[in-house]
């Protein structure tokens, strides 16, 4: 019989999905209900692997706090002193579950230091029961980051792609001044990059990260900076000057170009939260 059972809620299958795979990874035999059918077994057979289970792991989420399915399950690993509850958001455990120990996650990612706390709390809690656990945090971290980057690749290129239409407007104006010279323009830019790459990077994937991906957030971000400056430079015969005081006025010294940018930055923008949110 598997070490770990997971006990969630139908809607948050993905978030079961995420913690099996991260535990079958670091060595655990895991079960979790995403292969049964319904049928007359379908209960009898979770019944029976919580009875043999060394720990069960329930996702308290908004829909898992309503399931009674769920508080079942949760109810009978409680019985038996073997529960380890963990709570997704705000959401505040069923009645009887309160007094619990609960290790909570602002969002789901298998990458973040609540997850860190996750991993450790499991083969401590197995290896007191007497399962021998081997838990190497730095391999499994990296491991698991590079895995969620593998899942959000989409989200990061969107990310890089916003960051470059920021830069692109952020820069242009750069061109046109002459009395800086072209090394502290790159200085500039440089610094810039790596500040809206913290913005938006850092925000929206590093927060559910590591190390690693802030690391590589970081050096494409400088990589895209310099790109949209020079892109920006060599598109100038296509742009209107924005620092030409004859357009000071009813365009508003932007051109048609620039404010295509900005709405296409805050579409992408849009985009990117909402897959964030997955």
């Amino acid at each position: 019989m598997a070490d770990v059972f997971i006990s969630y809620a139908r809607e948050d299958a993905n978030k079961a999905r995420l913690l099996a795979e991260a535990l079958i990874s670091e060595g655990l035999s895991v079960w979790w209900d995403h292969d049964l059918v319904g049928g007359d077994n379908f209960r009898e057979q979770i019944d029976e692997t919580i009875a043999a289970a060394k720990m069960v792991i329930v996702i308290w989420s908004e829909h898992s706090v309503k399931s009674p399915f769920v508080k079942d399950e949760a109810s009978r690993a409680n019985d038996r002193q073997i529960l380890l509850p963990v709570a997704i958001g705000e959401v505040n455990p069923p009645v009887g579950f309160g007094e619990l120990q609960t290790i909570r996650f602002k969002r789901w990612a298998e990458t973040s230091a609540e997850w860190e706390t996750l991993t450790r709390t499991v083969h401590a809690k197995l290896r007191a029961s007497g399962v021998a656990t081997t838990h190497t945090d730095k391999i499994g971290s990296a491991q698991r980051q590079m895995a969620f980057f593998g899942r959000n690749i989409d989200v990061f290129l969107l990310t890089m792609f916003a960051q470059g239409l920021a830069c692109f407007l952020l820069f242009q104006p750069l061109h046109f001044v002459t009395r800086i010279p072209l090394e502290a323009k790159l200085g500039f830019v440089v610094i810039m990059s790596l500040f809206v790459s913290g913005f938006q990077s850092w925000v929206l994937i590093a927060q559910r990260a590591g190390l690693l991906m802030r690391g590589v957030s970081f050096a494409v971000g400088i990589l895209v900076g310099l790109t949209a400056y020079y892109f920006s430079g060599a598109s100038l015969d296509q742009i209107v000057n924005l620092l030409d005081p004859e357009m000071i006025g009813p365009a508003g010294g932007v051109s048609l170009f620039n404010g295509f940018v900005f709405f296409t930055y805050v579409i992408v923008w849009g985009t990117i939260g909402v897959l964030i949110e997955r």
